[in-house]
């Protein structure tokens, strides 16, 4: 049975009841209600029930998700031979189906996917869908063999040899990138929009690996306002799963959105563990990477600084600035980094940022990687100090960059060494006497054990499980978690 064509409806749930009518006691005797989405030759199964009979009418409900119209909806049950059973149905309703309708339940979205999505929807005008997958499933390798899947296993080859992915063997969701998937094809998670007014912490692991493999992006969208990418990784990013936590803070409804785009033939895109959470205290835990879209990651003023630094947009920057015109991360003048704006103050002025307190670094270190602007006469000085969270003043200069280093954004990375106390890492910007002055950073990064040295780039990593990232040979140790 199908209903007629639907008109475009946002994200709505239909619930319906239904009955299993059957005289034949054998135990082999169920039945698979089946409902799906059709869209032209396409089928999409929505909810599958499988029950030998019903005692009384029951319950169901599906969530149709983000559809444009054009779709049809289809109940189906296929009955084995000489079956005798009687499906009914009755009270089909649909419910949420305008845009600003949010169903009960739409805070669900810490979610570890191992019963289902939870509160994250499919975006079905996007050109592909996440798969909630385990790990079983055939892929199409480069070399044209078709390889069966382990449970918790990902095969990856390539034409030098045959890579493997470990899973947990539990579910995550995936997007492959496969030999008939068409570059820049896109799949997006979302969820309903949250509650403005609060602080938002999330947190998630991802894994981006394979030749020309695409790109993972963490969307907002507040009400009235156009789609911001806030956190992006594009590229192999090691074949190990990674951590990223991010702050939000909105008056306004705050909706977020989970997007693949797929780069090439041969990769994965896979994300699982997401964790949403109000703050209680207005803060989230110290961010390991930070691309300053969506909000300071924690970084706060120094007290003792005579100036902050501000948040912005490429677009936002003053004529008499030699700031960038784009940032790092997105490489556009909508994207935002983090500037001292030297123009605006005298020379000799200091401002400073600094991190949440950190946890005891491993005992070989951590490595703090990240991107810098600085540009013009005399534009003035910018360092990255360690400060032991017990200690007010007493900081150490790890790093120090000093006057024009060309219009573009220059790479920096620095060891930090703290095994033994909790610490915080500051960034120090003072003025020069330069008329267009400015620094800016962007894209920071935290990762286990020590920088290599200065000067010296790993042409590959030697170890299975291991990835080349800003110069780099990032292992697949597990994160640290503050």
């Amino acid at each position: 049975m199908s209903s007629s064509l639907f008109l475009n409806m946002f994200s709505p749930f239909f619930s319906f009841w239904f009955y299993i009518y059957d005289n034949d006691s054998s135990p082999l005797s169920s039945t698979d209600l089946r409902v799906q989405i059709v869209r032209d030759a396409a089928e999409t199964d929505l909810l599958t029930i499988d029950k030998k009979h019903s005692s009384s009418w029951e319950n169901a409900t599906a969530f149709i998700g983000n559809q444009p119209g054009g779709y049809k909806l289809r109940f189906s049950y296929n009955p084995s031979f000489m079956d005798t059973k009687e499906v009914m149905l009755d009270d089909i309703t649909f419910e949420n189906c305008g845009q600003e309708d949010i169903p009960g339940g739409s805070e669900r979205l810490t979610c570890d996917f191992e019963q289902d999505t939870c509160s994250w929807y499919h975006d079905y005008s996007s050109s592909l869908l996440w798969d909630r997958n385990n790990g079983r499933f055939e892929d199409v390798s480069g070399n044209g063999k078709t390889v069966q899947q382990n449970p918790g296993v990902l095969c990856l080859w390539n034409q030098f040899c045959s890579t493997y992915i470990s899973f947990s063997k539990g579910y995550f969701m995936l997007v492959k990138a496969e030999y008939n998937t068409d570059p820049s094809s896109v799949a997006r998670l979302m969820s309903f929009p949250q509650p403005g007014g609060q602080t938002i912490c999330v947190s998630f692991f991802y894994l981006i690996f394979g030749n020309s493999i695409g790109s993972l992006k963490f969307i907002t969208k507040r009400s009235g306002e156009a789609e911001t990418v806030v956190w992006m990784r594009s590229g192999t990013q090691g074949n190990k799963w990674r951590f990223a936590d991010l702050t939000f803070t909105s008056d306004k409804p705050i909706q977020f959105v989970i997007e693949a785009v797929v780069g090439g033939e041969q990769g994965y895109i896979a994300i699982d563990d997401i964790v949403v959470s109000g703050s209680v205290d207005g803060s989230c835990p110290p961010e390991r990477e930070c691309s300053f879209q969506g909000s300071l990651c924690g970084l706060l003023p120094q007290p003792s600084a005579d100036f902050h630094w501000n948040r912005i947009t490429g677009a936002s920057q003053p004529a008499n600035s030699s700031g960038p015109t784009a940032d790092h991360t997105l490489g556009t003048e909508q994207g935002y980094y983090l500037s001292a704006e030297l123009w605006r103050y005298p020379e000799g002025s200091r401002g400073a940022m600094m991190t949440a307190v950190m946890e005891p670094t491993p005992s070989d270190g951590e490595c703090l990687t990240f991107w810098y602007y600085m540009e013009g006469a005399d534009v003035g000085e910018l360092s990255v100090l360690l400060q032991p969270a017990d200690s007010h003043g007493n900081a150490s200069r790890l790093w120090t960059k000093r006057g024009d280093q060309g219009r573009h954004w220059r790479h920096g990375r620095v060891t930090l060494f703290r095994p033994d106390t909790q610490f915080q890492v500051i960034f120090e910007a003072k003025a020069g006497g330069g008329p267009k002055r400015d620094v800016s950073i962007d894209d920071l990064i935290f990762v286990n054990g020590a920088c290599p040295p200065a000067g010296r780039r790993p042409r590959q990593c030697p170890a299975l499980g291991s990835a080349l990232v800003h110069s780099l040979c990032i292992r697949a140790s597990p994160p640290r978690f503050l």
